[in-house]
């Protein structure tokens, strides 16, 4: 089975990540230990960021790794939180993971592919101390913790080049995400739940086992109901001016009116069911998303 999780443009979504690396250039490496500290530093920085509590038993834990190459996907599932769509998890993640993105041990920096580029990118929370200071800063002495913390994250590609064991490429609109039991096409290595997954479903009454754990693999499979949306400040450019946000918990200001709060996430849907309902002079509903 090839298929996948489409994440929509500007929908409420989990916390995610896919991470992976290249086996036999990354001999020294454990994986396993790798995700563990991931999991720990991310939990940290929720509760620092957000005062959200959160542990390994929260995060459903899937394994697609071969004998070549290292691959998971952790999904967040938080206790009535979520975030208001996957460009601010992807701006979380790159803020959380700021010093490692910056600086390698030879001074190198990584772009968000794992491309090697140089000069620097400063933490705008960090102010670098003065050649001439004697005693280091909070912030400076903080910075450097961080760096010798997140240093398990720098791996290399297998051609040798240094690259993160995150992959920051998957936080764009309407990403296809692989789902819980597929493989990429041509591959057989399909996402199973790893041997070292602390994440317990509790099926509704009603609700396989199985199932429930699939539920839990979906990004967007997030309750409206008593959730504490979580965002990131991310920067506005031309493109984000011209998206089109959707209302959500609204009341429509003419109940009649098609020019209320009716937009949902995918367009071509909304046009399609415009033409419909608006046959015979019959007007009708909004978007329940």
């Amino acid at each position: 089975m090839h298929c996948y999780e489409v994440i929509p443009e500007g929908a409420v979504c989990k916390l995610y990540f896919d991470l992976e690396f290249h086996k036999p250039s990354n001999k020294e490496a454990d994986g396993k230990n790798m995700v563990s500290l991931l999991i720990q530093y991310v939990c940290e920085r929720l509760m620092d960021i957000y005062g959200i509590e959160c542990s390994a038993k929260n995060i459903l834990n899937l394994d697609s790794s071969t004998e070549e190459k290292f691959s998971r996907h952790l999904i967040f599932n938080l206790q009535n939180a979520a975030f208001k769509d996957n460009i601010h998890v992807g701006a979380f993640i790159h803020a959380i993971l700021q010093q490692v993105l910056s600086t390698t041990k030879s001074g190198i920096c990584l772009d968000v592919k794992g491309n090697r580029e140089t000069g620097t990118h400063a933490d705008p929370e960090v102010k670098p101390a003065k050649p001439d200071e004697k005693a280091e800063s909070p912030q400076t002495k903080r910075r450097k913790q961080e760096e010798r913390d997140l240093g398990f994250l720098r791996v290399k590609n297998k051609d040798g080049q240094d690259c993160l064991f995150v992959d920051l490429g998957v936080y764009t609109k309407n990403r296809n995400f692989r789902l819980y039991k597929s493989s990429k096409v041509g591959k057989n290595a399909a996402f199973t739940v790893a041997d070292d997954n602390k994440f317990i479903t509790k099926p509704e009454k009603g609700i396989f086992a199985e199932e429930s754990v699939f539920l839990a693999s979906l990004v967007c499979n997030v309750s409206f109901t008593g959730q504490k949306i979580l965002k990131w400040d991310v920067p506005e450019t031309k493109e984000s001016k011209n998206t089109r946000p959707y209302c959500q918990q609204e009341p429509m200001i003419n109940p009649g009116s098609l020019t209320s709060c009716l937009s949902s996430p995918h367009q071509e849907v909304d046009d399609f069911v415009l033409t419909v309902i608006k046959k015979d002079n019959v007007q009708g509903s909004k978007w329940l998303g």
